[in-house]
């Protein structure tokens, strides 16, 4: 499944998580290309745990913003949509990386 960044926010606070979620987006996303082109071995992976942390920080920090702006809202929803997708492959690749299957559920 693949899902687009969402759009930048004009509210400064959801900005800023924005900025941090791409950070953490793009290293988890270049990981996962190399996994899924054969590339590289998840278990080589050595920070997937701390990926796994890294990510379920920034849901923690996306729910202690309020959207201060009505239209806002969608941008603020589909950040949530989008966290929850990148949490559910980070926690893949941790798996692989310990050498465990994953299932969507997990």
């Amino acid at each position: 499944m693949a899902l687009s960044f969402p759009g930048r926010p004009a509210q400064k606070e959801l900005d800023e998580w924005g900025s941090a979620l791409l950070m953490v987006d793009s290293h988890i996303a270049g990981y996962a290309i190399r996994v899924e082109k054969g590339s590289l071995d998840p278990r080589g992976i050595t920070e997937a745990d701390s990926l796994v942390s890294e990510v379920a920080d920034l849901q923690r920090r996306l729910r202690a913003i309020q959207p201060q702006i009505p239209a806002e809202e969608n941008a603020y929803e589909q950040f949530v949509r989008y966290v929850l997708a990148l949490q559910d492959l980070t926690r893949a690749l941790a798996a692989l990386a310990r050498g465990e299957e994953h299932t969507a559920s997990q």
